[in-house]
């Protein structure tokens, strides 16, 4: 009986070992995937590539005294050599809209331009004539053009006329968040 239990543990190394120094070949498939959302691109040939902390740009109302007669107006500009605030859409998407809020100084009713406690009014509008405002935080509808075509989102600036009572010089500052969805 030891001479058979010998016999079988020497077969079992055998048998161990040829299987050791056996070579295999296995192959498999890997799965690769993309999926592109419809989306937009928002550029003013100002704007970073992705993330967040996009500058569209700035409404200058320009420098006047302490009173003025006439409507100060600005129109949205990108700083330096960058063009117009534009949106360009893929296929799949019809419509964009833009949201602009009431400003770090905004009253919840007034966008304000603010300098050391004094502030003065003023609005943003979809057209140069200043006939469709932004009202604050609700979105404004623009429909995308076929083609892969831009379509520029203009902002207009108005500040009213302040022939009557002097405001305090300074340069007066406001900060604007516009939100894209599409």
């Amino acid at each position: 009986m030891q001479k058979s239990y010998r016999l079988s543990t020497v077969m079992g190394a055998l048998l161990l070992f040829t299987t050791l120094s056996a070579r295999a070949e296995v192959s498999g498939q890997i799965d690769a995937t993309l999926t592109v959302e419809p989306g937009c691109l928002i550029d003013n040939g100002n704007v970073p590539d992705g993330g967040s902390g996009y500058d569209f740009g700035t409404l200058d109302f320009g420098t006047v005294s302490t009173i003025w007669t006439n409507p100060l107006q600005a129109t949205l500009s990108a700083s330096g050599d960058a063009g117009q605030l534009s949106v360009t859409c893929s296929p799949g998407v019809d419509t964009f809209t833009v949201a602009i809020d009431g400003g770090t100084n905004s009253d919840a009713a007034t966008r304000n331009l603010a300098s050391d406690g004094t502030t003065v009014a003023y609005e943003i509008f979809r057209d140069s004539g200043q006939s469709i405002p932004y009202e604050i935080n609700q979105p404004e509808s623009f429909d995308v053009a076929t083609g892969g075509e831009s379509i520029e989102v203009p902002v207009y600036g108005l500040v009213a006329p302040n022939p009557d009572t002097p405001v305090a010089a300074g340069t007066y500052t406001d900060t604007l968040t516009l939100t894209f969805n599409f």
